[in-house]
């Protein structure tokens, strides 16, 4: 449900203005994982390659709601988009085109849902 909920966060361009990778993750289990109000604001700086490190927003997002949710697989997260995408990277991501920014929210989304599954 939450990665329907994601991806709709990302594709919807009814409300004010539209969210980008990062924030479609992290508002998407807002609910779920507490954020505070300040951490979910600061999201709104973090995609287009603008999240620490380069990494992707939607990959940046699913590691920190990993990590606050105590899931072991935070750490793995990078390493499962360098199979996916080729890189966990924004830049890298749609340079090489393996997978879509949609693509993107929808794998980190799903990671997290996923969070207690081995």
């Amino acid at each position: 449900m939450s990665v329907e909920k994601a991806k709709k966060n990302y594709l919807d361009r009814t409300g004010p203005r539209k969210m980008n990778c990062c924030e479609s993750v992290a508002y998407a289990f807002k609910d779920q994982i507490p954020l505070s109000d300040e951490e979910l604001r600061s999201y709104a700086g973090f995609g287009g390659g603008r999240a620490p490190e380069g990494y992707c927003g939607a990959v940046y997002a699913a590691r920190r709601l990993l990590e606050i949710a105590g899931s072991p697989k935070a750490a793995g997260l990078p390493a499962v988009f360098e199979k996916a995408a080729g890189s966990a990277k924004c830049r890298k991501i749609k340079a090489l085109k393996k997978i879509s920014c949609l693509e993107c929210v929808e794998k980190a989304a799903r990671a997290v849902e996923e969070k207690d599954n081995p």
